[in-house]
């Protein structure tokens, strides 16, 4: 089973940071990044924003793959 990975950042970071955190925790080039599982956000997108739209029990849901999960 995998581990869930945390990170706390600012609202106004934009979400190509998180993006970057990943990439540097699996140490690969290449991250697909997913919110809820349901769509890959604009990295230049507001972190706050995703969260007060997408956002559950307080939370910011952040899948990822390293090859594409769907088309």
């Amino acid at each position: 089973m995998d581990h869930p990975l945390t990170l706390q950042i600012a609202g106004t970071d934009k979400f190509a940071k998180v993006i970057d955190f990943l990439r540097r925790q699996l140490h690969r080039e290449t991250v697909f990044v997913y919110v809820n599982s349901a769509f890959s956000p604009n990295p230049d997108e507001l972190v706050i924003d995703l969260f007060n739209n997408f956002g559950v029990d307080g939370k910011l849901l952040v899948n990822y793959a390293c090859s594409m999960a769907w088309g």
